[in-house]
């Protein structure tokens, strides 16, 4: 029978509640059943959840709806709930990304559930031995006010951002992979921080035309490159290095021969300018979910992140992706000049010494 009559039928309608969590490819599914149910082809598990009222108010905080269930805090408890491990992504460190909810509807002989709420979950409470999951709908998102263009010198762009008027820096290639060897807190330590492997990628440089050249590397021995085709360049030309991590540098030749070029900047380590800090770790946990921490300081073959995990291990593989300074000179290292989204020439000081102008 449709859910529609049954809802209008004073005797007939028998209801219950369904829950669906889900996050990244994890999924959760509870429902306030006597016992566990299959419908729609999925098991429910049964569990004493609820729900407060839908509401469908101009005022964003009304519309939100707190969502019950069972949780122990108690280490010693003889036994857990269904919704233990659920509860547990929010202790003892959130999750670095947002859990979405769907609320559904269903009478007993109905043929299948409906859709009466979607939404994130916001913020958790845990009272002892109930778990309050504080939850807005999916639509606040889109009445909320976006980021906004500020007349500032620095760059006020979020790195990596993507779209029309955004960072729209790639950041596949300015990632580090890295193992970590030593936990401290929030401060994780591999080597791969101090000393990254940056190969060089290509080269650019400019002829006497005023003609831009690129160029692919094929292979790099210290300070000598070696050239995917022949590039005409004589000693003392100067071009600009791409490496991975993305990032250009200048170098100037000291010997040209065919495809093999050498300057003493094609062996630098690390170039000026160089930091995590600004960027982000991340890394893949033993439930195939991306979990990721932004770098508050990077110092030597350390890093300082936001918070902690339980993951942080000795042996944990990771990537780490480099920071930005949000200034121009670290737009011409990424070489993201177009996008930069800051007015470098702005004055510091009023010109008008602080008198208005009539």
């Amino acid at each position: 029978m449709p859910f529609d009559l049954l809802e209008r039928g004073r005797w007939t309608g028998k209801p219950f509640h369904l829950f669906i969590f889900q996050r990244q490819g994890l999924i959760w599914r509870f429902g306030n059943l006597e016992r566990d149910e299959v419908i729609g082809g999925e098991t429910f598990q049964a569990v004493p959840i609820s729900r407060t009222a839908l509401r469908d108010s101009s005022e964003s905080p009304r519309n939100n709806v707190t969502i019950t269930m069972p949780y122990l805090l108690d280490p010693e408890a003889d036994e857990y709930p269904v919704t233990q491990d659920f509860g547990s992504t929010w202790r003892p460190f959130p999750p670095s990304d947002r859990i979405f909810v769907s609320c559904l509807a269903m009478h007993r002989g109905d043929d299948a559930p409906i859709v009466e709420w979607t939404g994130r979950v916001v913020s958790p409470k845990f009272n002892g031995t109930t778990l309050e999951l504080l939850c807005e709908p999916t639509r606040s998102s889109g009445r909320r006010t976006g980021m906004q263009k500020r007349g500032q010198r620095a760059c006020w762009k979020a790195l990596g951002s993507m779209g029309l008027g955004m960072c729209n820096l790639h950041m596949g290639p300015m990632r580090i992979t890295a193992t970590l060897t030593a936990v401290a807190g929030d401060t994780v330590t591999a080597p791969e921080f101090a000393d990254p492997e940056r190969p060089i990628v290509q080269l650019e440089w400019t002829d006497e035309e005023d003609e831009l050249h690129v160029i692919p590397v094929l292979s790099q021995a210290g300070t000598v490159l070696t050239l995917d085709g022949t590039a005409d360049m004589p000693v003392d030309t100067e071009v600009v290095v791409t490496t991975l991590p993305r990032w250009g540098y200048p170098a100037t030749l000291t010997a040209a021969s065919g495809t093999t070029l050498t300057a003493d900047a094609f062996g630098a380590d690390v170039p000026e300018g160089f930091s995590l800090r600004g960027g982000w770790f991340e890394w893949t946990n033993e439930d195939g979910l991306l979990e990721r921490r932004s770098i508050k300081a990077w110092s030597a073959d350390s890093i300082t992140v936001l918070y902690g995990s339980l993951d942080f291990v000795d042996g944990l593989q990771g990537t780490a992706y480099v920071g930005c300074a949000h200034n121009w000179a670290a737009c011409e290292l990424f070489g993201n000049e177009e996008n930069y989204g800051g007015a470098p020439y702005k004055p510091v000081k009023n010109p008008m010494g602080g008198m208005p102008v009539w």
